[in-house]
């Protein structure tokens, strides 16, 4: 379906995007990597698709690759998640637990940081916002009125 869409559509960034993570759990490096570079062609603007590519890039082994690819949409756009959640895979994997932490923007480690420090302190910064909570209470009409709590300006983006 994917390819047929790209036949059909061969300016549908999203397309070339699916297919390519596709062909990441395939193993099919040299596609994978083709087509999340003609995502990122297609759609410069998009986020998700440059971190994927420097995800793939991490995931067949080109590290060094991943880091400067995704500190460079990091600088490029520091309010954003997606950049440093995979900043923070790759230190954490590399066991360098200071650079992992540095990334988590507001929260204090302290000086000394270890793996047991580290995963203590993460530990109690998870998220219970189910994901798709945000898009629920954003456009579903029967939750107009919970718009209006004050959980619901942490969870909304402020117009």
């Amino acid at each position: 379906i994917l390819q047929q869409l790209i036949v059909d559509e061969p300016n549908y960034w999203q397309a070339h995007h699916q297919l390519g993570l596709l062909e990441l759990t395939r193993n099919n490096q040299a596609d994978a990597l083709r087509l999340l570079r003609e995502a990122t062609q297609l759609n410069p603007f998009s986020v998700i698709a440059k971190v994927a590519l420097a995800e793939a890039h991490w995931f067949f082994g080109n590290t060094e690759r991943a880091i400067t690819d995704t500190i460079r949409v990091r600088d490029g756009q520091p309010e954003n998640r997606h950049a440093r959640g995979l900043l923070i895979d790759i230190h954490e994997h590399r066991h360098e637990y200071d650079l992992a932490a540095a990334e988590h923007v507001g929260v204090d480690f302290g000086t000394q940081v270890t793996a047991e420090s580290y995963f203590a302190k993460r530990q109690t910064l998870a998220d219970s916002t189910p994901p798709m909570f945000p898009l629920l209470l954003s456009g579903h009409p029967s939750f107009a009125s919970a718009k209006r709590l004050p959980r619901a300006t942490e969870i909304l983006p402020q117009a």
